[in-house]
């Protein structure tokens, strides 16, 4: 494959996987354990997609340094609408300023762009941009269509992050024969299709 895959094997998040996936649990406790699923993929996913800038202040005895995020460059979260309420402020712990735009799945599945929250935020998709694509199961053709939508059309395919709890072999290969080094980041790659159903968004 010509795709950049990282599994994430902390035994912490793959034990949450596993729970979540065999467990009956309560809505909320089910949303606790998104949350931690999620931040865990999207920390992993940023640690070589975000760019520090370094500034260095000469002082008395000595040079101090302080590392910044550069000002120019936007951080898009693209995520269906129940993702980005499970991870709320948490991904600000982790991105301050990341702009979170969820897309209506079901637009998308009808052959319709994804469907923007925030309409007056696309032109901050630019050359520069760090995309994250969030997803619970990885469908290639809703990826297909996210990534050959106009709001995608000026961002490098190497700046663009998928996360996804789980995907499959068969998914991966599919997504595999259009896109080179395409970055996936997922806690588990099934060799057919996923048989934990974890996502109810009518309970978000």
């Amino acid at each position: 494959m010509n795709l950049n895959i990282y599994t994430i094997n902390h035994p912490t998040i793959s034990s949450l996987t596993s729970y979540i996936c065999n467990t009956k649990i309560n809505i909320i406790e089910k949303r606790n354990i998104l949350n931690q699923i999620y931040f865990a993929l999207l920390y992993e996913a940023t640690r070589k997609s975000i760019k520090l800038l370094n500034l260095y202040i000469n002082k008395l005895n000595f040079i101090s340094e302080i590392a910044l995020l550069p000002k120019e460059i936007s951080y898009i979260i693209l995520s269906e609408i129940y993702i980005s309420y499970i991870l709320s402020k948490n991904i600000y712990d982790i991105i301050p300023k990341a702009i979170i735009l969820p897309f209506d799945l079901d637009l998308v599945k009808n052959n319709q762009d994804p469907k923007i929250v925030i309409p007056n935020k696309l032109n901050l998709f630019k050359s520069n941009s760090q995309v994250f694509i969030i997803q619970q199961d990885l469908n290639a053709d809703i990826i297909f269509k996210i990534l050959n939508s106009s709001i995608l059309s000026k961002v490098p395919i190497k700046q663009v992050q998928i996360i996804c709890i789980f995907c499959s072999i068969d998914t991966l290969q599919q997504i595999s024969q259009k896109y080179i080094n395409l970055n996936i980041y997922t806690t588990n790659i099934t060799r057919g299709n996923n048989n934990c159903n974890i996502n109810y968004p009518e309970d978000y």
